[in-house]
């Protein structure tokens, strides 16, 4: 299967075909689909990856440092996969693939989609590791679209993954240690106060748990979009008891951090490979 990928992208070019249309098109029924609701325009943004518009709801979340969540990325398809986790791995692919198209096929999710797609492939025959899986979901994704190279979401995205691949700074914790860890590499491509860290442990569970699925609920039955709306406004109002700031308008711009998860890539294979190979020669034979 490997080979064959490589083999398609090597040889179409997919700038050729007529994608634009069917990229587009699963946005637009996404949004279609959502109920009335004076949280319309949030819940577009958390479930269809619509763009949040300037606001003081989009504010709050950058504030208290989770706007991430608010950008539909790989965490989105870590929320649905545990939704679906009473299906097969065939199954959870298939509605995987489809919130990928209803999102209009953005970097973050199909990078986290063919991580999912080849990771089980590539640890079962290849024995890689998750940081190596990381490499081949990314290098897969730039062959066929190399202009998200450049993607400041692209490389957010792939930081995060980097974050949830790397060694643990508080093994016991490990809410705490995901929010610490994502909030060190994707520093330099968001700017927040360290007590962001706290909220994300706090409150981030909360929207994979219970904001995200009320709101694909709400979606299919309408007549329980009240209570998705319920949800929204205790969150809200946990948020503007948060860390608050004046927006901030100057950042470092994507061509000058393409280096950053590359190094931090290899970095991290290198000390996987030190660490192995430390650990080989520890363990005595036993006879």
């Amino acid at each position: 299967m490997i080979s064959l990928l490589f083999f398609i992208t090597k040889n179409l070019n997919f700038k050729t075909w007529p994608v634009e249309p069917i990229f587009s098109s699963g946005p637009g029924l996404c949004r279609g689909w959502l109920p009335t609701s004076e949280f319309n325009i949030l819940n577009q943004a958390l479930i269809c990856g619509i763009n949040l518009p300037a606001s003081q709801a989009k504010q709050l979340f950058v504030d208290t440092g989770l706007i991430h969540l608010m950008v539909v990325s790989g965490s989105h398809l870590v929320f649905l996969e545990l939704l679906l986790a009473f299906l097969p791995r065939g199954g959870r692919l298939f509605f995987l693939a489809g919130y990928c198209y209803l999102t209009g096929f953005q970097a973050p999710v199909v990078r986290a989609f063919f991580k999912r797609w080849l990771g089980p492939q590539l640890k079962e025959r290849l024995a890689l590791t998750g940081l190596q899986i990381e490499a081949a979901a990314v290098l897969l994704v730039l062959m066929i679209y190399p202009e998200w190279l450049t993607s400041r979401s692209f490389l957010m995205s792939w930081m995060c993954g980097l974050a949830l691949c790397a060694p643990p700074l508080v093994p016991r914790f490990k809410y705490l240690d995901l929010a610490l860890k994502a909030y060190l590499f994707l520093l330099p491509f968001c700017w927040a106060s360290p007590i962001t860290v706290a909220w994300n442990t706090l409150l981030a569970p909360v929207v994979g748990l219970l904001l995200f699925p009320s709101g694909l609920v709400a979606m299919v039955v309408h007549r329980l979009s009240p209570v998705n709306d319920l949800m929204w406004r205790a969150f809200l109002a946990l948020l503007t008891i948060g860390p608050h700031g004046e927006p901030f308008e100057s950042f470092i711009s994507s061509a000058n951090l393409v280096w950053l998860p590359l190094v931090t890539h290899l970095g991290l294979l290198m000390w996987e490979v030190k660490w192995r190979r430390a650990y080989a020669f520890s363990v005595s034979p036993s006879y």
